[in-house]
């Protein structure tokens, strides 16, 4: 596990514990790569939620309008697509190069 404290855009604190690959017995730092693949989903939902509700968006908008990077989809998306499991979002596969 590695977990950082920010306040005003700045690392204020990074602790890590675990190790990163037990077969080896290498730890975790701070610069260890997470595969988090499917837990993003949660928080992009409630994400896309708050900025509907704060007006920032629409539910019908097009997700291109937002996120140019989903470009890899050629029909239009709307926001409520990114909330699973509405439909596929259209975002680029997320180990793709557009995410590295």
């Amino acid at each position: 596990m590695a977990l950082a404290t920010y306040r005003d855009g700045a690392v204020v604190d990074v602790g890590c514990a675990g190790l990163a690959s037990v077969e080896f017995g290498v730890p975790i730092d701070a610069r260890t790569r997470f595969d988090i693949a499917s837990a993003s989903k949660q928080f992009t939902a409630v994400s896309v939620l708050l900025l509907a509700r704060d007006g920032v968006l629409t539910l019908s908008d097009d997700i291109r309008d937002h996120v140019p990077e989903s470009w890899i989809r050629r029909t239009p998306s709307s926001s409520a697509c990114v909330i699973p499991p509405a439909c596929r979002s259209g975002l680029p596969w997320w180990a793709s190069p557009v995410f590295r």
